[in-house]
């Protein structure tokens, strides 16, 4: 399986997380599914299809998933210098190059509706905009808090049941 999944492939291959799970990895390196490859790959994937599937410089100077990392930082070769067979220059604190981290940040935010854990409704509040959500919450609630509170579950709800949805899917992929 890991030669389907191209972990070896690239440095640190074999402890890409799984973003969605602790003290998990990512075990396909290019797939949308975290365990099995697919016909769906994710960011990362794409590109290292797109490249041959081999690791350049120009793939590891490459941002796969737009958080900001380029794929060497995230993989342990934040100088573009591995090559296979050699050990990584760090092999702590890898991020998976085909996910943008944290998966709920507002640079996140539409990048991997596939994901199951990603927040899928709206982006999180910035820090300048909790306020202005925390006051109309309170509004809301004192005018008729039996139907804010309906609203709630339903909401929690709703985004459970597409979550859970969007998990099976990934999973049977």
């Amino acid at each position: 399986m890991a030669s389907n999944c191209y972990q070896t492939e690239v440095p640190n291959g074999l402890l890409i997380p799984n973003p969605c799970l602790s003290n998990a990895t990512w075990t396909c390196t290019i797939s949308r599914n975290p365990v099995n490859v697919t016909n769906s790959s994710n960011p990362f994937g794409i590109a290292l299809r797109n490249n041959n599937y081999t690791w350049t410089e120009s793939l590891c100077r490459n941002d796969s998933d737009g958080d900001g990392l380029t794929n060497g930082e995230e993989l342990g070769d934040p100088d573009c210098i591995w090559m296979i067979g050699n050990p990584p220059n760090r092999t702590t604190n890898i991020t998976h190059p085909g996910i943008c981290d944290p998966v709920n940040a507002d640079q996140c935010y539409g990048k991997q509706d596939w994901l199951p854990c990603a927040f899928k409704s709206t982006p999180m509040p910035t820090q300048a905009s909790k306020a202005t959500t925390a006051t109309n919450a309170s509004v809301t609630t004192s005018t008729n808090s039996a139907a804010g509170l309906t609203t709630s579950f339903s909401s929690i709800w709703i985004i459970t049941s597409l979550w859970l949805i969007n998990w099976f899917k990934m999973i049977v992929n």
